[in-house]
């Protein structure tokens, strides 16, 4: 509409259709959801909040009346449709650690931090904030939001606070982010608080066991090619189903031992051995483990018994493990 009728043509193939092409699926259908998503977080990177429903009343309202050129704007919204691309994990960041670090926050699917992770990009693109301190950034929203699932603290006032915070960075955004972070009343958890909270966590029956596992297991320094997980299930050690061997074996405290350990991290693991062997007794499983290329399983077969005290020793160590995945305050 702000387009010269003469020039709406060459507008369309030059600047608007390359936007639509971020939001095309393979068989070049667009999404007009997709596409209407990104213009709402192009509209709240800058601390805003918008109501999805009213995504373009306010993009009107905000720009219509401002003398501003179409085609500046078309090429601003271009550069944030890639930043898009690459929080949306259809393209990989250029720096290492900051991949890295979104790799990690994209496990958590929490779309609400996409404001923020727009208004970081930009910064770093067009205002020096280095690899170190983007990279951080995004592992602080990653620990905030893991750390926050598992001490069962809610996540309703996220779409409000990841809006809010992007007019809080200032000049500093790694202060600004984490002063934002643990003001207001809001729970960040600490490494104890975390620590024993993921221990007695039902992982299993959560959204992000295998993303925690997957972690764990990339954390170990591997001197061979890292373990192919693509084909790995997640196991439970002592099984759902306990027959008379694994009751023996827990003794006569085994339906509590059962009852309170069976989905935590401490008795879970990643095996491509799942199917056939994972009733057995942990005698016959520790043979299967010995020959696993993952590092969490190869660990198991260590170990002489599982019962109450390995449960929890393992899962102490690989919570304690989890606090340096998942930074805290």
């Amino acid at each position: 509409m702000h387009v010269k009728l003469e020039d709406q043509d060459r507008f369309d193939d030059e600047r608007w259709k390359p936007i639509e092409r971020h939001f095309e699926d393979s068989e070049g259908r667009l999404d007009g959801g997709a596409l209407s998503g990104f213009f709402r977080v192009f509209l709240m990177r800058n601390g805003h909040y918008t109501k999805p429903a009213a995504t373009f009343q306010e993009f009107e309202r905000r720009y219509a009346g401002a003398g501003f050129d179409p085609d500046d704007l078309a090429i601003e919204l271009g550069w944030h449709a890639e930043y898009y691309d690459i929080i949306r994990g259809k393209k990989k960041h250029g720096w290492k650690l900051v991949e890295a670090a979104l790799s990690k926050l994209r496990g958590l699917e929490a779309s609400t931090t996409r404001p923020l992770l727009l208004n970081l990009l930009h910064r770093a693109e067009e205002e020096g904030l280095s690899e170190e301190d983007l990279a951080r950034c995004i592992e602080m929203v990653s620990g905030f939001i893991l750390r926050r699932y598992v001490c069962n603290v809610g996540s309703r006032a996220y779409s409000c606070w990841f809006v809010a915070v992007c007019r809080d960075l200032g000049n500093q955004p790694v202060e600004g982010l984490r002063s934002f972070l643990l003001a207001g009343g809001r729970e960040y958890p600490d490494n104890a608080r975390f620590e024993q909270c993921l221990l007695r966590f039902p992982l299993y029956q959560s959204d992000y066991a295998r993303h925690v596992l997957e972690k764990l297991e990339r954390s170990y320094l591997h001197k061979e090619q890292p373990a192919d997980l693509s084909e790995a299930e997640i196991e439970h050690i002592m099984p759902q189903t306990l027959d008379k061997d694994w009751q023996n074996d827990l003794g006569q405290d085994y339906e509590r031992i059962h009852s309170k350990w069976l989905h935590t991290l401490g008795n879970l693991t990643l095996s491509a051995y799942h199917k056939g062997v994972s009733n057995r007794a942990f005698r016959i499983k520790r043979d299967l483990y010995e020959q696993s290329k993952i590092t969490l399983t190869h660990q198991l077969a260590a170990k002489t018994a599982w019962n109450e005290d390995e449960i929890v020793a393992r899962g102490t160590d690989l919570a304690g493990r989890a606090t340096a995945i998942w930074i805290g305050p």
